[in-house]
């Protein structure tokens, strides 16, 4: 009598991280331009992270899903998926990044190890990119393009200078109310260079 073979849920698949498609590929080039260093690690990070979340693997990199022990049924699945994001991470980073991180085993040690070392306050970027924000004229650039530039470059300021969290144990009434004051005069603080540098 033949074995019957219980029909697999595709949606259940889609919904396991530990779940690695037909499609999935090591050498797939998920986000690009490469990290450099410190002067792209926010967007790179950010591309990073939605790309993961999008493949529903994040979990394994956040530390939401730890690591199993060798003896646990699921090993060899956590295993396949860790190499896998561990590939993909090494062809979105420049070779130099890569020959430093490659001998490091998992997935989120690796994530762990570019933060440390590229989302660091980089004063030395604080200060070109506070140049070239306001140094930035809109010259032969449409609006659309100048527009653009600008927004990157106050990403970028913003990613590298984020507005302060209130660090009270329980927070403070008036923290959340005092950081949108805050966003709110840093955009105005934006609009008023953009217009000005027309």
């Amino acid at each position: 009598m033949p074995q019957v073979v219980p029909q697999r849920n595709a949606a259940e698949d889609i919904e396991n991280p530990l779940h690695l498609s037909t499609n999935e590929n090591p050498n797939n080039i998920l986000v690009s331009p490469p990290l450099t260093g410190s002067s792209n690690y926010g967007s790179w990070s950010i591309s990073m992270q939605v790309t993961l979340e999008v493949k529903n693997k994040w979990s394994l990199v956040d530390g939401s899903i730890e690591k199993p022990d060798r003896s646990q049924g699921h090993y060899a699945s956590w295993r396949r998926c860790n190499l896998m994001i561990k590939s993909w991470i090494l062809k979105a980073v420049h070779p130099s990044i890569a020959q430093s991180i490659i001998y490091m085993d998992d997935a989120e040690e690796v994530c762990n190890d570019l933060k440390r070392r590229f989302s660091q306050r980089d004063p030395h970027r604080i200060s070109t990119l506070q140049c070239e924000i306001y140094g930035l004229r809109q010259g032969n650039l449409s609006i659309n393009d100048y527009y653009t530039k600008c927004r990157s470059l106050w990403e970028e300021m913003n990613e590298m200078r984020p507005l302060p969290i209130c660090k009270c144990n329980p927070h403070c009434s008036c923290s959340g109310a005092l950081i949108n004051e805050v966003r709110k005069d840093r955009e105005i603080d934006q609009i008023t260079r953009f217009l000005h540098k027309r």
